[in-house]
């Protein structure tokens, strides 16, 4: 079993570490000759330290129309059973010697299947990532039933940014729309899992640089207007390079959640 080193704990994030336990053949992380079997080679192959926040950042949609001052479009009125809610978790990747470069990087985030919870779409993905002032963005409209669209430059009338937790900027569109943005450590993303109750992000590095770093993943999720808590499962896996040059997944165990709704969640405007 893989130890977490307690001087790296912070009660505020979930700690996971991936190492040779964590593979589907640990063989191959030896050199050839070290690892006969029915022995246990001692070398350090290294190991991935992955933070998730306990606590993390969520919004009701009518809260974000309020902070970037934007007027609530009359078709809110069409989820009078529902709400819209933007949840961002943070994600910390650090890798601790041992192991050849991180391929990708995978977060799932699951759901329950009986609560009626829907994605409505997840962020990052490749299409909505730009350069914007030498370092990677994240930039996307938010419609007000949830749908993200490529965000559209615009000179004129600019409104200012206004910082929300977590590395988050909101703004007022063009189109009297939500504009959001935030950082991203790498320009290739896939987001699946729209109109499902589980998502999953794989993160990848291909200019050799090192995939490392904070990252958040966001969430647009339709709920039931009653619902108080949500609750979801996260589990993440790397694909790394082993000393032979082949691919191998390492994967972790599933991490439970649970943060509260009710704040903000019919916001008078």
């Amino acid at each position: 079993m893989n130890q977490v080193d307690k001087s790296l704990i912070d009660n505020d994030y979930e700690d996971i570490i991936l190492g040779e336990g964590n593979a589907n053949d640990s063989t191959l992380l030896f050199p050839i000759g070290k690892a006969d079997l029915g022995t246990k080679p001692d070398i350090n192959t290294g190991k991935i330290h992955i933070r998730i926040g306990r606590s993390p950042q969520i919004w009701n949609l009518r809260e974000l129309y309020k902070i970037s001052n934007t007027t609530l479009p009359k078709e809110l009125q069409l989820f009078d059973q529902y709400n819209i809610w933007v949840i961002a978790i943070t994600v910390q990747i650090m890798k601790e010697g041992g192991f050849k470069d991180i391929r990708q990087l995978g977060c799932k985030i699951t759901y329950p299947e009986n609560r009626a919870i829907t994605i409505l779409s997840g962020m990052p993905e490749t299409s909505f990532i730009k350069m914007a002032n030498g370092s990677l963005e994240s930039s996307f409209d938010l419609g007000v039933n949830g749908s993200t669209t490529i965000s559209e430059d615009f000179q004129e009338e600019i409104k200012p940014w206004v910082s929300l937790d977590g590395g988050l900027k909101i703004r007022q569109n063009a189109k009297a729309q939500i504009n959001l943005s935030f950082s991203v450590i790498t320009p290739t993303v896939i987001a699946i899992g729209a109109g499902d109750y589980a998502g999953e992000w794989l993160l990848f590095r291909n200019d050799g640089t090192p995939l490392v770093g904070q990252q958040p993943l966001m969430h647009i999720l339709l709920c039931p207007k009653d619902m108080k808590t949500l609750k979801f499962e996260a589990q993440v896996y790397a694909t790394i390079d082993t000393l032979h040059m082949l691919p191998m997944r390492l994967t972790g165990p599933s991490v439970e959640f649970k943060t509260l709704l009710d704040r903000n969640a019919n916001v008078a405007l």
